[in-house]
């Protein structure tokens, strides 16, 4: 039987490099990017801003898209929680074209498909603002939302409008949507047929306008697809005046992530993350 050879053993070290924790740069995606923002926005961060200014630069880097949509959502954000509310019209100095479109939201009707006092009250701010701006366009949206399964809350509120003496012209019909979130996409699908409408002012309650507002800014700019196309703008708002408060900024970010239509983040969704005492 021969020999075997010798196994020859080396001196010289190996070196293994171990990466116990991966850099944020190589091991985070887009997802989780955005998904870190929504959740620090969310709680009330202190350090948000500047936290939010390198997300987005790692976001660039992975989707430039995304970037631009993101920071136009949270930097609309900023400023419309500051905003002023306008009681009963629309302030002066907006666009007197056909451009601006006075985007009405709709209420919860009644059992048997009637409007209930709130959902009038909003109507009587949209007509003062469609008689102020004569040229604007009008958008009743609301699905039903009553036992009456024929009645649909823009159904209702373009008859009450037609009947104050509003051209039914200038109503565009949104009657599918049974939510704030699908008000939103619904609003931002249907004025695709109407390309020549740029700016948008929202007719609410006054504690919806701040939610109503930021959802329809962040579908707007969903539907990009290139940096190169300029978003529908919310510009302005009416309201009428209740004593009710809104829900908390946690649950209107929860809604604009359920507003992206990206599944995998969509499943990054933890309820915790956006309960109203989160953080």
């Amino acid at each position: 039987m021969p020999e075997e050879t010798p196994v020859q053993l080396t001196s010289e070290p190996v070196e293994i490099q171990l990466y116990a924790t991966p850099t944020p740069e190589v091991s985070i995606s887009a997802d989780e990017i955005i998904y870190r923002m929504a959740a620090r926005y969310a709680h009330g961060e202190e350090d948000e801003k500047t936290q939010r200014t390198e997300d987005l630069r790692l976001l660039r880097d992975r989707n430039p898209l995304a970037a631009y949509q993101w920071e136009g959502i949270l930097a609309f954000y900023d400023d419309a929680r500051g905003s002023e509310i306008h009681y009963g019209v629309l302030p002066d100095g907006l666009e007197e074209t056909e451009a601006l479109c006075i985007v009405v939201m709709g209420y919860q009707l009644n059992k048997n498909g009637s409007m209930k006092p709130e959902l009038t009250q909003r109507l009587e701010a949209a007509l003062k603002s469609a008689e102020k701006y004569p040229r604007a366009m009008l958008l009743c949206c609301g699905g039903g939302t009553a036992e009456n399964s024929s009645a649909t809350e823009a159904d209702k509120m373009t008859e009450w409008l037609v009947g104050k003496g509003v051209d039914p012209g200038r109503i565009i019909v949104e009657n599918q949507s049974k939510s704030t979130v699908e008000n939103a996409k619904y609003i931002c699908r249907e004025l695709k047929k109407h390309p020549r409408i740029k700016e948008l002012a929202i007719v609410s309650s006054d504690y919806h306008i701040l939610r109503a507002s930021v959802l329809v800014q962040a579908r707007a700019l969903f539907e990009l697809h290139s940096l190169d196309e300029a978003p529908l703008r919310i510009v302005s708002n009416a309201a009428c005046k209740t004593n009710k408060r809104d829900v908390s900024d946690a649950k209107i970010m929860k809604s604009i992530l359920l507003l992206t239509g990206d599944g995998d983040l969509q499943a990054l969704i933890r309820d915790e993350d956006f309960s109203s005492n989160a953080g």
